[in-house]
């Protein structure tokens, strides 16, 4: 199972110790007229990498400001 799932797609998933119906893991097989669950695992890891990207953004603006003043200084040393 291990090398089905984490070769498909060009290695795009990795195995998880995550429990079936966890809404963190996707699940290949599912009953429909119960809803998909992989719908809940997408919003989760979305609202992760939305949230890690707002992190990122802020970490580069600190330091986009930090070379610009030290450029400023730099320029009217």
């Amino acid at each position: 199972p291990v090398a089905l799932c984490e070769g498909l797609w060009s290695h795009s998933y990795k195995v998880s110790n995550y429990s079936r119906g966890s809404g963190r893991c996707i699940q290949m097989w599912f009953d429909s007229a119960q809803g998909n669950p992989n719908e809940e695992v997408a919003r989760f890891y979305a609202a992760v990498m939305h949230v890690n990207a707002g992190e990122m953004l802020h970490g580069i603006g600190g330091l986009l400001l930090s070379l610009a003043l030290m450029l400023q200084f730099w320029l009217l040393g």
